[in-house]
């Protein structure tokens, strides 16, 4: 379709009565020029224009065949079965109602586990490099309880990180909680302290301000910490001013450096501190979790043997602190955080899908018996002229009509859903606590 066409038939869709006025004008104009053609050639007036109609032929065929040609006739057809179509629909308030249910119910359900499937499972974070972040830890061999020690004093952690051949970097979180006075009133507050390079190490940038830095650290460095989302939208209302303010957490004062985003949670904090590790620290707590970012290339297994020669190692320097038959593991961040969910994630997101296929084979059902009851209708239809394409475009539609109202409102379904399931799901110190900004639809 050429450029002077396309604007042909744009100006007949927006002159429209005017055009097709031309129109009849025009083919009125054949007429009675060959109206009178025939006359001079001795017919009578009525015989000539009877003859110069039936010449022609059918009026409102050539109608029809010129607004075609001039207009977008395809879509106009589609617009008007579409319409057509939700006549129809209207005219059936308990059919379209059962079978837009139907589909909602189904649709919804299926959106809403597989939006937490996403989020929780296959992007549960927005850390850099999620997939290559593991923890050591060191589990007694003796006992048959799940888990083990994965917090390290200082001075160990640092023996772990400067003896490992297998991270790229490490960065330590520890727990804590600060009484934070922001008037008379003291409140605990979650503030886990993390090494200087946390921010960095996690690769997400801040909202607002800046993120930590080594610099923040060092001796002649004023005390700073970070804030999390959640906490300056419901203690400072999202005032962008909180920048530089002064927090007075455990008798010291802080300036806030930074926001972090909303899917920042790591750790669930209120506040992160950043604070230097150092070997004469001793071994009172706090104690550090190790996360480290493992090198590309480096297999999980040989990495494991890695660590597990340090551990042995270190296990002398360390006597008190390792049992006299340990194993030592590298666990995924992911899997620690969310591991435990997913068998259950993945059965309720397979049952949900056999609900979905449910609803829709009811609806196909409702449809075909639909069709059925529409025979008389079909055949009028036929009879007239309806090509069988036309009727079958024409349930094609009424069958959209259905599936996007289903799909609206099985959205909304999947919204309420999402908020119920955000309150059951464990939250987990490790980032697993999850709220409406880290579940999407």
């Amino acid at each position: 379709m050429s450029l002077g066409e396309l604007f042909r038939r744009f100006a007949f869709a927006v002159q429209r009565k005017r055009r097709v006025k031309e129109i009849e004008d025009e083919m009125r104009l054949h007429l009675d020029l060959r109206s009178r053609n025939l006359e001079a050639r001795g017919m009578s007036e009525q015989g000539a224009g009877f003859a110069a109609r039936r010449h022609f032929g059918n009026s409102t065929s050539w109608k029809e065949a010129a607004r075609d040609v001039c207009s977008f006739a395809f879509l106009e057809n589609w617009w008007r079965d579409l319409a057509f179509g939700a006549r129809v629909l209207r005219h059936s308030p308990a059919f379209t109602s059962i079978a837009v249910l139907t589909l909602a119910l189904g649709i919804g359900a299926a959106t809403a586990m597989f939006s937490v499937i996403d989020n929780v499972l296959l992007e549960p974070f927005p850390y850099a490099h999620q997939q290559r972040l593991f923890s050591i830890v060191i589990h007694n061999s003796a006992s048959s309880e799940p888990g083990g020690r994965s917090m390290f004093p200082p001075s160990e952690f640092l023996d772990y990180q400067q003896q490992n051949r297998v991270f790229d970097d490490v960065m330590g979180v520890g727990i804590n909680r600060a009484l934070w006075t922001p008037g008379g009133t003291p409140e605990s507050i979650n503030a886990p302290l993390v090494t200087p390079n946390a921010f960095e190490f996690l690769g997400v940038p801040a909202l607002l301000g800046r993120i930590a830095t080594p610099s923040d650290v060092q001796a002649d460095a004023s005390p700073v910490c970070v804030m999390s989302y959640s906490f300056w939208q419901s203690r400072f209302g999202g005032d962008p001013r909180v920048l530089g303010k002064v927090l007075t957490l455990d008798d010291t004062p802080r300036t806030v450096v930074g926001v972090m985003p909303p899917r920042f949670i790591f750790w669930s904090a209120d506040v992160w501190i950043p604070v230097p590790l150092r070997r004469d620290a001793g071994f009172q707590p706090p104690w550090f979790e190790l996360l480290g970012r493992m090198k590309e290339g480096v297999a999980p297994t040989a990495a494991q043997h890695q660590i597990e020669l340090v551990a042995r190692e270190l296990a002398r320097k360390y006597r008190q602190f390792y049992p006299p038959r340990f194993d030592v593991s590298l666990e995924s961040f992911a899997d620690s955080a969310v591991g435990r969910f997913r068998q259950t994630l993945f059965t309720l997101l397979a049952a949900v899908g056999l609900l979905l296929l449910i609803a829709c084979a009811n609806v196909a059902s409702l449809l075909l018996a639909r069709v059925g009851a529409r025979k008389k209708e079909l055949a009028v239809r036929t009879g007239l002229g309806a090509a069988w394409w036309r009727i079958v475009r024409q349930l094609f539609l009424e069958s959209g009509i259905i599936a996007f109202l289903g799909a609206a409102l099985g959205c909304a379904f999947a919204w309420g859903g999402l908020q119920v399931l955000i309150d059951v799901l464990p939250r987990d110190r490790k980032s697993t606590r999850l709220n409406s900004s880290h579940i999407t639809i």
